[in-house]
């Protein structure tokens, strides 16, 4: 069928569209709504809800395990003994504690806080610093030895060398550094990661947030706002790193990525280049495609690999290399051009949301040489060219005959997604964006407890 015909397929919707919508209940609002409403039921009430259905009995089962603590240091010491009686009730059921901290004065009743779950099996630990200026204290990292998950957020500093020294059982550690606050970001700020990360030799993922530059396309951002990262090559002393983040960061080149010996998921989402020269008013340029195509050809164990919002218009060839790579994510770029290459064997989620639709209509025939290709992620935002893409989207769509699942984003019209379930009728639609990152890979589980175990 010639593609111009296809844009009859749009002036199809609106009879297709004449189904009621179901009417919302429970199951519709989002998870973190629903705890927020069980949550203010009395533990008699908790205990009658729990026996209706396994969903609220598990609901209610994972909030035992997880406490929540806003900190100041200014708490009165009535408040301090209420919670910590509550934590000795719970001691025993407690995994995860999530804390805000407004520093200095918070982490001194977190640290006693701490000390009352020492002996217990705490696993999960995030602290958001509200106006920090420093790292984590050594003080509470002393009562963390044996936690396996660190999720620090809002510091303006990565954990120093004697905190870290004290967190060796950790599997997990994901550090972020300041929001879309840009007026409140220091002059320059730097994620500096210490030497002394590479005694965590359990270390299995690690994801580094810098400033949120995360959006596309990028409003006008000038360079000294953005967060330098510095020091990355103490990352290739972690024998049992696999799955690495660095999203929203500005950094020299890209060579440090060449450590990265034993990484099989990497994310580069939002990196931009710096160098001395350039003026701290100028909103940072992207790195070229032969710099990542450079940076990245030592990686030839990858098998996810995420490149969004990169400023790539062509696939770097060391990618198009790649022979054990299962996912990929290009979305957020300026994509014209897929080269052919031992990829298009093993590629089995490939996302391509807010791409041009002329490079959408360009790659379709490479995206035919894809035989494993089961997952595709997709979607346009442009009003302009909506009737363009949903005539490309068809004639790719028609085929890819071993496609099973489709995503379009949470911003994309629900009259697209509609379409499609009645073009396609053996196609599962879903209108939300493809986490990819939570995508399990066959024998990544016993790595990580292997990585647990060393």
């Amino acid at each position: 069928m010639p593609l111009q015909g296809l844009f009859t397929l749009t002036a199809v919707r609106q009879h297709r569209m004449a189904a009621p919508a179901q009417r919302p209940g429970w199951q519709s609002l989002p998870e973190e709504l629903q705890v927020a409403i069980l949550l203010r039921l009395n533990p008699a009430e908790r205990r009658e809800v729990a026996s209706v259905c396994r969903h609220w009995e598990q609901v209610l089962r994972a909030q035992q395990q997880r406490l929540w603590a806003h900190l100041t240091g200014e708490e009165e010491l009535e408040d301090v003994a209420a919670l910590l009686s509550g934590v000795a009730r719970r001691s025993t059921q407690l995994r995860e504690l999530r804390a805000e901290i407004e520093e200095p004065e918070g982490w001194a009743p977190l640290a006693l806080l701490l000390s009352r779950l020492e002996s217990t099996a705490l696993q999960r630990l995030h602290v958001y610093g509200k106006s920090c200026t420093g790292g984590l204290p050594t003080c509470v990292a002393h009562h963390l030895r044996g936690l396996r998950h660190l999720h620090l957020d809002g510091l303006v500093k990565a954990p120093p060398d004697s905190s870290l020294y004290e967190l060796t059982a950790l599997t997990s550690l994901k550090l972020c550094g300041f929001g879309n606050e840009l007026d409140e970001a220091p002059w320059r700020p730097m994620m500096d990661l210490p030497e002394s990360l590479a005694e965590l030799r359990r270390l299995h993922r690690i994801s580094l947030h810098g400033s949120d530059r995360t959006s596309a396309p990028l409003p006008y951002t000038p360079l000294r706002h953005w967060m330098r990262l510095h020091n990355a090559d103490v990352l290739g002393e972690l024998p049992a790193l696999a799955c690495a983040e660095f999203i929203g960061f500005v950094v020299q080149d890209l060579d440090w990525l060449q450590v990265l010996h034993a990484v099989t998921r990497l994310s580069l989402f939002t990196l931009r280049h710096s160098s001395p020269e350039l003026d701290d008013d100028i909103d940072p340029p992207h790195f070229n495609v032969q710099s990542f195509s450079t940076a990245l050809q030592p990686l030839t164990q990858l098998r996810q690999l995420d490149l969004q919002n990169c400023g790539l218009a062509e696939l770097p060839a060391s990618v198009a290399a790649l022979s054990s790579l299962r996912v990929l994510n290009l979305s957020y770029n300026p994509l014209e051009i897929l080269p052919s290459g031992p990829y298009q064997r093993s590629v089995e989620v490939l996302q391509l949301n807010y791409i041009p639709v002329s490079g959408l209509r360009r790659v379709a025939s490479v995206l035919q040489g894809m035989p494993q290709l089961a997952v595709l992620g997709s979607d346009h935002k442009y009003t302009a060219e909506a009737q363009l893409y949903d005539a490309v989207l068809a004639f790719l769509l028609a085929r890819l005959p071993a496609l099973r699942k489709l995503h379009l984003s949470q911003y994309g019209t629900e009259a697209r997604a509609e379409w499609v379930r009645a073009s396609f009728p053996a196609l599962e639609v879903r209108r939300e964006q493809l986490r990819t990152e939570e995508l399990p890979f066959e024998g990544e589980e016993e790595e990580a407890a292997q990585a647990e175990g060393m």
